[in-house]
């Protein structure tokens, strides 16, 4: 069988993407966390906050750069030869 290959360009927006630093601390609040627990925090972002997609397979298909996001997850998948993707996708436009 022959293989099908498509290749056409589509216009959109370059994206700006801001990588936040993140921090880990584990058994820092005392009695509220289990004594092995570790929690995660990332500086405060300011902006409208979107979630696109989470771990579950909710797709926000109405938040705007949805497709930008899909194609990103899409990405991550096939250049770790199907073997790990990037999900989760939240933040704030910068």
């Amino acid at each position: 069988m022959a293989e099908l290959k498509i290749n056409y360009k589509i216009s959109v927006p370059e994206p700006d993407i801001v990588y936040v630093r993140l921090s880990r601390w584990q058994k820092w609040f005392g009695s509220y966390f289990r004594e092995y627990d570790t929690v995660s925090a990332e500086m405060y972002l300011k902006g409208q906050y979107t979630k696109w997609t989470n771990n579950a397979g909710y797709i926000n298909k109405r938040a705007e750069g949805i497709d930008i996001m899909e194609a990103f997850q899409h990405y991550t998948y096939v250049k770790s030869g199907y073997d790990i993707i990037c999900c989760d996708l939240q933040g704030v436009k910068v």
